[in-house]
């Protein structure tokens, strides 16, 4: 069955349609039907039914808006609720908005707004978006005029939410200018492939007590609201990550934190990020593999505050420029560290792991006054220049052989011997966001 909307002529008029006559044919519509549209602009909320299909010609050609409200309704349902080939234009609470259980799919459509979220999915069995885009209103010209909590109701704060959503299957979707996140999924499962979250204030990705798997995606240049902290991403609160072939660069300050979650990066690269590459905190498991490469990041390459389950194999870590921070105890510490591993000392393992030109310290161990006997070093390589340490462990309890897996360069070897200092240490992070509770609700 094909149900037709007229709206607009073939020759491709952006003239605005007959919503009401949009409406009929939706209304009219049953489980496996499309309702095109043609080449037009059509202003106001339209509700998709379950099973159907709303179909434009493109997103250059049909454009869908609202000021209000949500822009699209989708239901939910065993034949999934469907939107292909438009722009939406939302002012109001929601681009596109599902709840309930059952299926939606967007497909080659571009979101824009400039309040609100762009999609917002809570309690749906599946979620599919292949070739989406949405677009916030925040960008680096506006940045430092955001509130530091900035309002739903005055500004695009999210782009895409996702809460309680059994699986949500995201391919080439990029996310982009949106005030606090850029994709928030808390509960469920997520695949993301292709995309990115990229040049959104605060953090990119936010991961809360969900399974994911990210691949092939560019997370960067997330913008600082005032003096707080951004993030690129963050993998909080029992989450679980598998992550390939990150691109983590440019970010105003912190690439990844990992607090209290468990993750697996795979050819990770991260860059010139203002703060830590990876920050992993009060964590059970950490894992780089692959060919992993964190160069020119200011603080560190990667800390480790509390954790346990750590390993590092094959990555290269370089240039890591020293910077002074100052923590939540109004503290001012300059770190400057290939790696740092803070009352980490169960079950690490640093192989095949190469440390060039850090600042401060390749690896800076601090066992608390206790014993490292749980880290094992084989085969690491660490080299520097001027005054630059190799591989410190301090406050700790260490054996003869504790550091005969690290190979040091001359310079490192002769700065090392001759060090009796203490070194600032990294401690506990407090990101920008406030956990919701179990029952969140898009609505919070």
């Amino acid at each position: 069955m094909l149900a037709m909307a007229a709206c607009g002529d073939d020759g491709g008029s952006m003239e605005v349609c007959d919503l009401a006559g949009v409406e009929r044919a939706l209304s009219r519509a049953s489980a496996g039907s499309v309702v095109e549209l043609g080449a037009c602009r059509i202003e106001g909320r339209i509700s998709i039914p379950a099973g159907v299909t709303l179909r434009g010609r493109g997103r250059d050609a049909t454009t869908l808006a609202s000021t209000t409200g949500a822009v699209v309704t989708m239901s939910p349902g065993d034949a999934a609720s469907v939107l292909e080939d438009v722009t939406v234009e939302s002012a109001g609470d929601y681009g596109l908005l599902a709840r309930g259980a059952g299926a939606v799919e967007i497909h080659r459509v571009a979101v824009t707004a400039s309040r609100g979220y762009a999609f917002g999915a809570e309690d749906v069995t599946g979620v599919t978006l292949t070739d989406v885009e949405a677009t916030g209103s925040t960008d680096a010209s506006n940045v430092a005029m955001l509130p530091s909590a900035p309002a739903r109701e005055a500004t695009a704060t999210r782009g895409i939410v996702l809460i309680r959503v059994g699986s949500a299957s995201l391919a080439d979707v990029t996310v982009r200018g949106f005030a606090v996140t850029g994709l928030y999924a808390d509960a469920g499962r997520l695949e993301w492939r292709g995309g990115g979250a990229r040049a959104n204030a605060g953090t990119g990705v936010l991961l809360y007590r969900a399974d994911a798997v990210l691949a092939d995606l560019d997370l960067g240049a997330t913008l600082q609201r005032a003096s707080e902290d951004t993030f690129a991403a963050v993998v909080a609160e029992g989450a679980a990550l598998e992550a390939s072939r990150l691109s983590i660069t440019s970010n105003a300050s912190f690439g990844i934190l990992q607090s209290e979650a468990s993750a697996t990066y795979t050819d990770l690269r991260a860059s010139d990020n203002g703060s830590a590459a990876l920050w992993v905190q009060l964590s059970d498991r950490m894992e780089i593999t692959g060919s992993s490469e964190l160069r020119d990041n200011a603080l560190a390459g990667i800390v480790a505050v509390d954790s346990s389950g750590i390993r590092v194999t094959g990555a290269t870590i370089a240039g890591t420029r020293e910077r002074t921070r100052v923590g939540d105890d109004m503290t001012a510490v300059a770190i400057g560290d290939g790696v740092q591993l803070v009352g980490s000392m169960s079950d690490v393992a640093l192989s095949a792991l190469r440390l060039e030109a850090n600042a401060r310290v390749g690896l800076l161990i601090d066992g608390g006054g206790g014993t490292i006997d749980g880290i094992l070093l084989d085969g690491v390589d660490v080299s520097g220049s001027g005054d630059a340490l190799g591989v410190i462990a301090q406050a700790s309890i260490v054996g003869p052989d504790w550091d005969s897996g690290v190979t040091r360069d001359a310079v490192t070897a002769a700065n090392d011997g001759a060090f009796t200092g203490t070194l600032d240490l990294a401690s506990i992070v407090g990101p920008d966001w406030t956990p919701p509770p179990d029952g969140a609700s898009l609505d919070d």
